[in-house]
């Protein structure tokens, strides 16, 4: 498969109009129950989420947004005291946890089969494949907009599961 994920998969990925699914396992069923879908909280990823669940009407759907503190390692560089950087960090966290439940409730599915998840950590295809397993999910699902681009070609070469890349058209 390696020998296959170079520029011309990444450029036929980006140029077809429909879903590619890129089956990593042995699997003989095709049969998702548990969907994994990383969301920067953008209408790309409403549209992505959409698709999703049209094509998977019966999975259950793990919404994960990342993210980070700005210069968390160097805080205290900047002049701020212990106490002053744990409450810019809580304050981070927080205003992270709020955009990404006004995302939720702004879905248009029903939000009975789809969970959120925010986790304090970057983009890393290895950090990213261990909350897959976490959340027992047999599908990962990206769009090539955005924050997820090139990500979803790193994933793609660390990931032992199932991916589904799609394009979002941008209107």
């Amino acid at each position: 498969f390696k020998k296959f994920l170079g520029s011309s998969t990444k450029s036929i990925v980006r140029s077809v109009d429909v879903p590619c699914l890129v089956i990593k396992s042995n699997t003989k069923v095709v049969d998702f129950r548990h969907i994994l879908l990383p969301t920067d909280l953008s209408n790309d990823s409403k549209k992505h989420i959409d698709k999703m669940h049209s094509l998977f009407p019966t999975s259950r759907i793990e919404l994960l947004h990342s993210y980070f503190v700005p210069f968390e390692g160097r805080l205290s560089f900047y002049g701020l005291e212990k106490g002053e950087a744990v409450l810019f960090q809580d304050n981070i966290r927080e205003a992270a946890l709020e955009q990404a439940y006004n995302f939720y409730n702004s879905l248009s599915i029903d939000t009975e089969k789809v969970n959120i998840s925010v986790i304090h950590e970057g983009l890393y295809p290895e950090a990213f494949i261990q909350e897959a397993d976490k959340l027992m999910c047999d599908l990962i699902a990206l769009h090539t907009t955005g924050n997820f681009s090139f990500f979803a070609f790193d994933l793609l070469e660390h990931a032992d599961k199932n991916i589904l890349i799609t394009r979002i058209d941008q209107t």
